[in-house]
């Protein structure tokens, strides 16, 4: 994401949630970035996004994943990768659901 090795799609509420979680305590001690370094790190990668800001979607499996299906939903075909088990088990029609080790096994080696 970081180089813009592959396409993805971000939206401002995304990127702003990204920023959230990393920003967490217990999560900052795993990462052991700043809050500028964290900054930096989201810059880089908003700069290689397709960004989308879309409306809420309906037939979300639960209400919390509305941003990640809705931004799914605008692009058919698409992968979503995430962790989330309800989203893996009911996929936005038209999209997959990949886990990041999933993922990171699509793409070419280096």
């Amino acid at each position: 994401m970081r180089q813009g090795m592959f396409p993805f799609l971000l939206s401002t509420a995304l990127l702003a949630e990204y920023r959230e979680v990393l920003l967490r305590e217990k999560i900052r001690k795993v990462h052991g970035l700043s809050e500028r370094e964290i900054d930096q790190l989201l810059t880089e990668i908003a700069t290689h996004a397709i960004v989308r800001e879309p409306e809420a979607a309906s037939g979300v499996p639960h209400p919390k994943d509305n941003l990640l299906w809705a931004l799914a939903l605008g692009a058919p075909g698409s992968a979503l990768v995430t962790g989330d088990l309800t989203l893996a088990r009911t996929p936005p029609p038209g999209t997959r659901v990949l886990s990041a080790k999933q993922f990171v096994e699509t793409l070419p080696n280096p």
